[in-house]
């Protein structure tokens, strides 16, 4: 998690954040944008988990007063879906190794004609939104 937080966070602006979350899916949403307004980052928290009540999150964001003409997502995920305590965690698509490069990568997201994108975010998981103009 923290190297998520490291891509999302560093150096940026903290915004006040609001998504869409009709289901009331238990989740935390934080957002920054860039000094220079390059990119507006939103982490996206599903804090549900098995065997408690795992369930995704529907989620919508629309950014207000930033005109988001693309979108790219970074996941982290656990290797057994709802799992929170398993081992081996991935983020973006690749394991975050002790030392050495970690070589995850972001995956394209599609964005409506107003700049708003919905995602789904599963259970023990983990999803940053990168939006530029």
């Amino acid at each position: 998690g923290l190297k998520a937080f490291g891509i999302a966070g560093a150096g940026k602006r903290v915004l006040p954040a609001e998504v869409a979350n009709p289901a009331g899916t238990n989740l935390t949403v934080y957002a920054c944008a860039a000094p220079d307004g390059s990119s507006v980052e939103i982490t996206l928290i599903n804090k549900t988990h098995s065997p408690v009540d795992p369930a995704d999150a529907q989620v919508v964001i629309r950014l207000n007063g930033f005109g988001a003409t693309s979108a790219k997502g970074l996941a982290l995920v656990s290797p057994s879906p709802g799992e929170a305590t398993a081992l081996g965690a991935r983020l973006g698509g690749a394991e975050i190794p002790a030392s050495g490069p970690w070589r995850g990568s972001w995956s394209p997201l599609s964005l409506d004609g107003s700049g708003t994108c919905a995602v789904t975010v599963p259970s023990a998981s983990a999803l940053i939104v990168r939006f530029r103009p």
